[in-house]
């Protein structure tokens, strides 16, 4: 199985959940449909957002998905638990639930080799749409 692939364009929020987007600061260059996870601010106001990463218990510690691309310093906006956002026309499965893959992309549990952190995202509610379910699993025996 391969990563998502988000279409340019990126990830669309319905306007219902425009109120619960989180704001943070992209540690790195981000794009949208990105899984993240948080870095403490060191200044008391910016919390970080990063790639997660399926290869170590913090950096599987997923927070949400980025909706809009960002470069380094710049502010992006993460989808959080509980919303349902569109990654893409017809890139899910409907039913699925889908994990952290390789840095930052979302994939499917299949893709996930031994010893690798089985971070849930969230489920595919139809072939477009996925409900933020993120659920910190143990690594993969």
């Amino acid at each position: 199985m391969a990563d998502l692939i988000i279409p340019t364009g990126g990830v669309i929020v319905p306007a219902a959940g425009l109120t619960q987007l989180v704001q943070q600061v992209a540690n790195s260059q981000l794009q949208a449909g990105m899984a993240v996870y948080s870095i403490p601010a060191t200044n008391q106001t910016d919390v970080r957002a990063e790639k997660a990463d399926k290869t170590a218990q913090d950096t599987a510690a997923a927070v949400g998905i980025v909706v809009n691309s960002g470069e380094i310093n710049q502010p992006v906006l993460v989808a959080q638990d509980g919303l349902t956002i569109q990654l893409g026309v017809g890139i899910l499965n409907p039913g699925e639930t889908y994990y952290i893959s390789t840095t930052g992309a979302i994939g499917q549990f299949g893709d996930l080799l031994t010893g690798q952190w089985a971070t849930a995202l969230g489920f595919a509610l139809d072939t477009d749409n996925i409900r933020i379910r993120i659920v910190a699993g143990p690594a993969r025996p």
